[in-house]
């Protein structure tokens, strides 16, 4: 398990500064969103509007909580 969690942190901290293109999963607390990338990456994200299914692209700026966090890169695509 700890190999398994060690080999997660690294491939999100690949990930961290970067564009990705994820698919809006749900609809959280506080406005979140949470998404998923190509990578099968979680990535919790605010400032952008659509529901489930919606695809943003997104520039990840961290780890928080397990998870990728971004900002909106330019809006829906």
């Amino acid at each position: 398990a700890e190999l398994g969690r060690s080999l997660l942190i690294k491939s999100q901290e690949r990930e961290v500064g970067g564009e990705a293109e994820v698919v809006v999963e749900a609809r959280e607390r506080g406005g979140w969103r949470r998404g998923v990338t190509g990578n099968y990456h979680t990535v919790m994200f605010q400032g952008a509007s659509g529901g489930a299914g919606t695809l943003f692209r997104l520039r990840i700026t961290g780890i928080a909580d397990g998870a990728l966090r971004g900002v909106p890169a330019g809006g829906g695509i």
